[in-house]
């Protein structure tokens, strides 16, 4: 496939594949006779996989670093393992969620320093805000 099939199938641009070509991140492929990059299959997973790791916020070189470690692992182990990630993710999501919770329960939370009692009252009546 060329770039732009391989663009469309990802997600992403083909500004984008041709910036993870200089960095490192996807491999330059093979150029056929007409010297169009031709892409397959292993492209196109790696390119998935690079695509939901930023996607999850993960840095570019953290992403190398981890597509490294792959090379030759099972896609399910690897698959396997992000789930967990996910789910470990989620569960302090959900903690920080109760935290500020019951601080929005209480009475008293407007004792807290000026800021941070303007942030949590505006939670109230609009956007919240994530206390890490």
């Amino acid at each position: 496939m060329r770039i732009g099939e391989l663009a469309a199938l990802a997600g992403v641009s083909t500004h984008t594949i041709r910036h993870y070509h200089r960095i490192g991140l996807l491999p330059e492929p093979a150029r056929e006779s007409n010297g169009y990059r031709a892409y397959g299959v292993r492209d196109a997973v790696r390119l998935v996989r690079v695509r939901h790791l930023v996607g999850l916020g993960w840095r570019l070189d953290d992403v190398a670093d981890t597509l490294a470690f792959d090379e030759g692992r099972d896609l399910r182990e690897i698959l396997d393992e992000l789930r967990a990630d996910l789910a470990r993710h989620e569960r302090r999501i959900a903690d920080q969620r109760r935290r500020v919770e019951a601080l929005l329960a209480r009475d008293d939370y407007l004792m807290l320093p000026g800021a941070m009692a303007d942030a949590l009252s505006a939670h109230e009546h609009g956007p919240g805000i994530i206390l890490l």
